[in-house]
Protein backbone atom coordinates (compact mmCIF):
# COMPACT_ATOMS: atom_id res chain seq x y z
CA UNK A 1 0.00 0.00 0.00
CA UNK A 2 3.03 2.30 -0.02
CA UNK A 3 3.37 5.20 2.39
CA UNK A 4 -0.17 5.40 3.71
CA UNK A 5 -1.69 7.14 6.70
CA UNK A 6 -4.89 6.96 8.68
CA UNK A 7 -7.49 9.60 9.44
CA UNK A 8 -9.44 8.64 12.55
CA UNK A 9 -12.75 9.90 13.91
CA UNK A 10 -13.07 8.67 17.48
CA UNK A 11 -16.24 8.69 19.57
CA UNK A 12 -16.18 7.47 23.14
CA UNK A 13 -19.31 6.91 25.22
CA UNK A 14 -18.54 7.04 28.94
CA UNK A 15 -20.74 3.98 29.41
CA UNK A 16 -17.80 2.02 27.95
CA UNK A 17 -18.39 1.94 24.18
CA UNK A 18 -15.76 3.04 21.67
CA UNK A 19 -16.33 3.61 17.94
CA UNK A 20 -13.50 4.42 15.53
CA UNK A 21 -14.21 5.45 11.93
CA UNK A 22 -11.12 5.42 9.73
CA UNK A 23 -10.01 6.47 6.28
CA UNK A 24 -6.85 5.24 4.60
CA UNK A 25 -4.97 7.91 2.61
CA UNK A 26 -2.24 6.98 0.11
CA UNK A 27 1.04 8.80 -0.52
CA UNK A 28 -0.68 11.06 -3.09
CA UNK A 29 -3.28 12.21 -0.59
CA UNK A 30 -6.08 10.15 -2.16
CA UNK A 31 -8.51 8.15 -0.06
CA UNK A 32 -8.64 4.39 -0.58
CA UNK A 33 -12.35 3.64 0.04
CA UNK A 34 -11.89 -0.12 -0.10
CA UNK A 35 -9.61 0.06 2.95
CA UNK A 36 -11.78 2.38 5.04
CA UNK A 37 -14.37 1.38 7.58
CA UNK A 38 -15.03 1.39 11.31
CA UNK A 39 -14.65 -0.79 14.35
CA UNK A 40 -16.40 -0.91 17.70
CA UNK A 41 -15.17 -2.11 21.05
CA UNK A 42 -16.68 -2.26 24.51
CA UNK A 43 -14.80 -2.30 27.76
CA UNK A 44 -16.05 -5.81 28.51
CA UNK A 45 -14.78 -7.16 25.18
CA UNK A 46 -11.16 -5.98 25.49
CA UNK A 47 -8.91 -8.89 24.57
CA UNK A 48 -5.41 -7.36 24.74
CA UNK A 49 -3.48 -5.33 27.34
CA UNK A 50 -3.19 -2.55 24.75
CA UNK A 51 -6.98 -2.32 24.30
CA UNK A 52 -7.53 -2.38 28.07
CA UNK A 53 -5.12 0.50 28.53
CA UNK A 54 -6.85 2.49 25.77
CA UNK A 55 -10.05 2.32 27.80
CA UNK A 56 -8.15 3.41 30.91
CA UNK A 57 -6.80 6.37 28.97
CA UNK A 58 -10.24 7.24 27.59
CA UNK A 59 -11.78 7.09 31.07
CA UNK A 60 -9.04 9.37 32.41
CA UNK A 61 -9.63 11.83 29.57
CA UNK A 62 -13.41 11.71 30.18
CA UNK A 63 -12.87 12.72 33.82
CA UNK A 64 -10.69 15.62 32.73
CA UNK A 65 -13.11 16.80 30.04
CA UNK A 66 -16.06 16.55 32.41
CA UNK A 67 -14.68 19.54 34.33
CA UNK A 68 -15.18 21.72 31.23
CA UNK A 69 -18.81 20.83 30.67
CA UNK A 70 -21.11 23.57 31.93
CA UNK A 71 -24.29 24.89 30.35
CA UNK A 72 -24.51 28.38 28.95
CA UNK A 73 -25.39 30.95 31.64
CA UNK A 74 -29.12 31.07 32.34
CA UNK A 75 -31.16 33.51 34.39
CA UNK A 76 -32.11 32.41 37.91
CA UNK A 77 -35.35 33.41 39.69
CA UNK A 78 -33.27 36.05 41.49
CA UNK A 79 -32.26 37.67 38.20
CA UNK A 80 -28.62 36.50 38.25
CA UNK A 81 -26.85 34.36 35.66
CA UNK A 82 -25.68 30.89 36.54
CA UNK A 83 -24.12 27.91 34.77
CA UNK A 84 -24.99 24.31 35.55
CA UNK A 85 -22.46 21.45 35.47
CA UNK A 86 -23.66 18.80 33.02
CA UNK A 87 -22.86 15.07 33.04
CA UNK A 88 -20.59 14.09 30.15
CA UNK A 89 -22.13 11.30 28.07
CA UNK A 90 -19.59 11.13 25.22
CA UNK A 91 -16.84 12.99 23.42
CA UNK A 92 -15.33 12.88 19.94
CA UNK A 93 -12.07 13.90 18.33
CA UNK A 94 -10.36 13.43 14.98
CA UNK A 95 -6.74 12.89 14.01
CA UNK A 96 -7.13 15.05 10.89
CA UNK A 97 -8.13 18.09 13.00
CA UNK A 98 -6.60 17.40 16.42
CA UNK A 99 -7.07 20.95 17.70
CA UNK A 100 -10.31 20.50 19.63
CA UNK A 101 -12.59 17.93 21.24
CA UNK A 102 -16.39 17.94 21.11
CA UNK A 103 -18.15 17.19 24.40
CA UNK A 104 -21.72 15.91 24.59
CA UNK A 105 -24.22 15.92 27.43
CA UNK A 106 -27.41 14.58 25.87
CA UNK A 107 -28.30 17.36 23.36
CA UNK A 108 -25.79 19.86 24.66
CA UNK A 109 -22.54 20.17 22.73
CA UNK A 110 -19.40 22.08 23.64
CA UNK A 111 -16.05 22.26 21.88
CA UNK A 112 -12.87 22.44 23.95
CA UNK A 113 -9.66 23.60 22.28
CA UNK A 114 -6.61 21.48 23.06
CA UNK A 115 -4.63 24.58 23.97
CA UNK A 116 -7.00 24.93 26.94
CA UNK A 117 -5.64 21.64 28.30
CA UNK A 118 -2.39 21.23 30.21
CA UNK A 119 0.70 19.77 28.48
CA UNK A 120 0.18 16.45 30.31
CA UNK A 121 -3.46 16.29 29.20
CA UNK A 122 -2.45 17.12 25.63
CA UNK A 123 0.07 14.29 25.81
CA UNK A 124 -2.74 11.98 26.94
CA UNK A 125 -4.80 12.93 23.87
CA UNK A 126 -1.80 12.20 21.64
CA UNK A 127 -1.24 8.84 23.34
CA UNK A 128 -4.89 7.89 22.80
CA UNK A 129 -4.83 8.76 19.10
CA UNK A 130 -1.53 6.92 18.59
CA UNK A 131 -2.79 3.83 20.44
CA UNK A 132 -6.01 3.81 18.43
CA UNK A 133 -4.05 4.19 15.19
CA UNK A 134 -2.03 1.11 16.15
CA UNK A 135 -5.22 -0.82 16.99
CA UNK A 136 -6.82 0.31 13.70
CA UNK A 137 -3.90 -0.97 11.63
CA UNK A 138 -4.28 -4.24 13.53
CA UNK A 139 -7.97 -4.34 12.57
CA UNK A 140 -7.10 -3.61 8.91
CA UNK A 141 -4.55 -6.43 8.90
CA UNK A 142 -7.08 -8.77 10.48
CA UNK A 143 -9.74 -7.97 7.87
CA UNK A 144 -7.26 -8.22 5.01
CA UNK A 145 -6.07 -11.63 6.25
CA UNK A 146 -9.67 -12.82 6.57
CA UNK A 147 -10.45 -11.78 2.97
CA UNK A 148 -7.41 -13.70 1.77
CA UNK A 149 -8.27 -16.71 3.91
CA UNK A 150 -4.98 -16.68 5.78
CA UNK A 151 -4.42 -16.65 9.56
CA UNK A 152 -3.25 -13.43 11.15
CA UNK A 153 -0.09 -13.83 13.21
CA UNK A 154 0.82 -11.05 15.61
CA UNK A 155 4.42 -10.79 16.85
CA UNK A 156 4.90 -11.32 20.56
CA UNK A 157 5.22 -7.89 22.21
CA UNK A 158 8.47 -6.98 23.90
CA UNK A 159 7.87 -6.60 27.64
CA UNK A 160 9.77 -4.09 29.72
CA UNK A 161 9.72 -3.71 33.51
CA UNK A 162 9.39 -0.17 34.91
CA UNK A 163 11.07 0.54 38.27
CA UNK A 164 10.21 3.89 39.84
CA UNK A 165 9.55 5.74 43.10
CA UNK A 166 5.90 6.31 43.97
CA UNK A 167 6.52 10.06 44.04
CA UNK A 168 7.16 9.77 40.28
CA UNK A 169 4.03 7.79 39.49
CA UNK A 170 2.82 10.35 36.90
CA UNK A 171 6.15 10.13 35.07
CA UNK A 172 6.06 6.33 35.07
CA UNK A 173 2.51 6.31 33.72
CA UNK A 174 3.37 8.75 30.91
CA UNK A 175 6.32 6.55 29.90
CA UNK A 176 4.16 3.40 30.06
CA UNK A 177 1.48 4.98 27.86
CA UNK A 178 4.11 6.10 25.34
CA UNK A 179 5.57 2.58 25.15
CA UNK A 180 2.13 1.16 24.38
CA UNK A 181 2.00 3.31 21.27
CA UNK A 182 4.87 1.23 19.89
CA UNK A 183 3.22 -2.06 20.95
CA UNK A 184 5.82 -2.46 23.66
CA UNK A 185 4.14 -3.91 26.74
CA UNK A 186 5.16 -2.04 29.88
CA UNK A 187 5.15 -4.13 33.03
CA UNK A 188 4.13 -1.52 35.59
CA UNK A 189 2.84 -2.41 39.03
CA UNK A 190 -0.14 -0.04 38.82
CA UNK A 191 -1.47 -2.05 35.87
CA UNK A 192 -0.31 -5.51 36.88
CA UNK A 193 -0.64 -5.79 40.67
CA UNK A 194 -4.16 -5.56 42.09
CA UNK A 195 -5.36 -5.02 45.66
CA UNK A 196 -4.79 -8.20 47.66
CA UNK A 197 -2.03 -9.50 45.36
CA UNK A 198 1.43 -10.29 46.70
CA UNK A 199 3.71 -7.40 45.72
CA UNK A 200 6.81 -9.58 45.89
CA UNK A 201 5.30 -12.30 43.70
CA UNK A 202 3.98 -9.69 41.26
CA UNK A 203 7.37 -8.03 40.86
CA UNK A 204 9.14 -11.38 40.54
CA UNK A 205 6.70 -12.39 37.80
CA UNK A 206 7.19 -9.12 35.91
CA UNK A 207 10.97 -9.52 36.06
CA UNK A 208 10.63 -13.10 34.77
CA UNK A 209 8.48 -11.97 31.83
CA UNK A 210 10.50 -8.89 30.89
CA UNK A 211 13.50 -8.61 28.62
CA UNK A 212 14.62 -5.19 29.84
CA UNK A 213 14.16 -2.85 32.79
CA UNK A 214 13.74 0.93 32.91
CA UNK A 215 15.22 2.34 36.11
CA UNK A 216 13.50 5.70 36.62
CA UNK A 217 15.92 7.44 38.96
CA UNK A 218 15.03 10.54 40.97
CA UNK A 219 16.02 12.30 44.17
CA UNK A 220 13.70 10.07 46.23
CA UNK A 221 14.87 6.77 44.72
CA UNK A 222 17.65 6.01 47.27
CA UNK A 223 15.10 6.09 50.11
CA UNK A 224 12.72 3.67 48.40
CA UNK A 225 13.13 0.08 49.56
CA UNK A 226 11.47 -1.32 46.43
CA UNK A 227 13.63 0.88 44.18
CA UNK A 228 16.78 -0.49 45.78
CA UNK A 229 15.59 -4.10 45.57
CA UNK A 230 14.51 -3.72 41.93
CA UNK A 231 17.82 -2.07 41.01
CA UNK A 232 19.81 -5.00 42.45
CA UNK A 233 17.48 -7.54 40.84
CA UNK A 234 17.79 -5.91 37.42
CA UNK A 235 21.59 -5.69 37.57
CA UNK A 236 21.89 -9.30 38.77
CA UNK A 237 19.63 -10.42 35.94
CA UNK A 238 21.76 -8.44 33.47
CA UNK A 239 24.85 -10.37 34.61
CA UNK A 240 23.16 -13.78 34.33
CA UNK A 241 20.93 -13.33 31.27
CA UNK A 242 20.68 -11.35 28.09
CA UNK A 243 18.89 -8.57 29.94
CA UNK A 244 19.20 -4.84 29.38
CA UNK A 245 19.07 -2.23 32.12
CA UNK A 246 18.19 1.28 30.93
CA UNK A 247 18.70 4.06 33.51
CA UNK A 248 16.52 7.16 33.09
CA UNK A 249 17.21 10.30 35.11
CA UNK A 250 14.04 12.20 36.03
CA UNK A 251 15.66 15.11 37.87
CA UNK A 252 19.11 16.57 38.51
CA UNK A 253 20.05 14.15 41.29
CA UNK A 254 23.26 12.14 40.69
CA UNK A 255 23.00 8.60 39.41
CA UNK A 256 24.05 5.87 41.90
CA UNK A 257 27.45 4.23 41.67
CA UNK A 258 25.84 0.94 40.57
CA UNK A 259 24.63 2.67 37.39
CA UNK A 260 27.68 4.86 36.81
CA UNK A 261 29.08 2.66 34.04
CA UNK A 262 25.81 2.57 32.09
CA UNK A 263 24.74 5.26 29.67
CA UNK A 264 21.58 6.88 30.98
CA UNK A 265 18.78 8.82 29.31
CA UNK A 266 18.15 12.32 30.57
CA UNK A 267 14.53 13.34 31.18
CA UNK A 268 15.31 15.87 33.91
CA UNK A 269 13.73 18.64 31.81
CA UNK A 270 10.55 16.62 31.42
CA UNK A 271 8.48 18.64 28.94
CA UNK A 272 11.31 19.54 26.55
CA UNK A 273 13.15 16.20 26.66
CA UNK A 274 10.26 13.73 26.83
CA UNK A 275 9.82 12.92 23.12
CA UNK A 276 13.55 12.83 22.37
CA UNK A 277 14.21 10.63 25.38
CA UNK A 278 11.30 8.31 24.57
CA UNK A 279 12.52 7.83 21.02
CA UNK A 280 15.89 6.75 22.40
CA UNK A 281 14.24 4.38 24.89
CA UNK A 282 12.06 2.85 22.17
CA UNK A 283 15.02 2.42 19.84
CA UNK A 284 16.95 0.60 22.56
CA UNK A 285 14.00 -1.57 23.60
CA UNK A 286 13.16 -2.61 20.04
CA UNK A 287 16.72 -3.82 19.72
CA UNK A 288 16.05 -6.37 22.45
CA UNK A 289 14.98 -9.71 21.04
CA UNK A 290 11.65 -11.02 22.39
CA UNK A 291 11.74 -14.04 24.67
CA UNK A 292 11.39 -17.30 22.68
CA UNK A 293 7.98 -18.95 22.95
Amino acid sequence: MGQTKLDLEVTYFVSGHLRVLYRVINERGNELPEWGGYWDLTREACDTPQAQQVFTQLDNLARILGTYLYSNPVATPHGTLSSVKLPLTSFSLTSARPDSINLYAERFVKSVALDELSPDHNRLVGDILASLESETWREIRRRHAKLQGIPLTEPEPIKIFISYRKTKKAHAEAIARRLLRERIEPLWDEWRIQAGDSITEGIDKMFAESRACLILWSQDSPTGNWCTKELHTALSKAVRDKYRVIPVRLDNSPMPDLLSELKWIDLSDWDSQFETGMREIIQVVLGVEPRPR
